[in-house]
């Protein structure tokens, strides 16, 4: 957050499509080492980016810890707001997404909504040449 000067407002997320755990097989060893070697310049790049992520966290300092927990607080209150505790819904069983509370806030939905139909409605504000500004929250 601090690298890209974001708080933690700008960075809250409903979760959808989330892969069920129920639907998630073992595989072997031999099959790993399979899936490593068709994906070796994939695993390279992983490798990379996770260390390069675990040194940022580093530098990030002894703050990392405590926005973390804000953040998860956070987005536990904005869970608690939204969404409906019990209901998922989805077109294929394997994924789930969450259905939101009746009376919604468009934080709510804006959190909700994919990324695909968030850009369309990015995109039409502004080919309508409306600047919408979120409202202020106090999460």
């Amino acid at each position: 957050m601090q690298e890209l000067c974001w708080t933690i407002e700008d960075i809250l997320y409903i979760p959808n499509c989330v892969r069920s755990t129920k639907f998630r097989t073992q595989i072997s060893e031999e099959t790993a080492e399979e899936i490593l070697e068709w994906n070796s310049a994939d695993f390279i790049m992983y490798q990379h980016f996770n260390r390069t992520l675990w040194q940022k966290i580093d530098d990030y300092g002894s703050c990392f810890e405590r926005d973390l927990k804000v953040f998860r607080e956070k987005r536990e209150r904005v869970m608690n707001e939204c969404v409906e505790s019990t209901a998922v819904v989805g077109r294929d069983p394997r994924e789930a997404r969450y259905v939101l509370k009746p009376n919604a806030s468009n934080l709510c939905k804006n959190l909700w909504r994919g990324d695909v139909t968030f850009t369309q409605l990015l995109r039409n504000r502004q080919l309508n040449g409306r600047i919408i500004y979120p409202p202020n929250t106090n999460y």
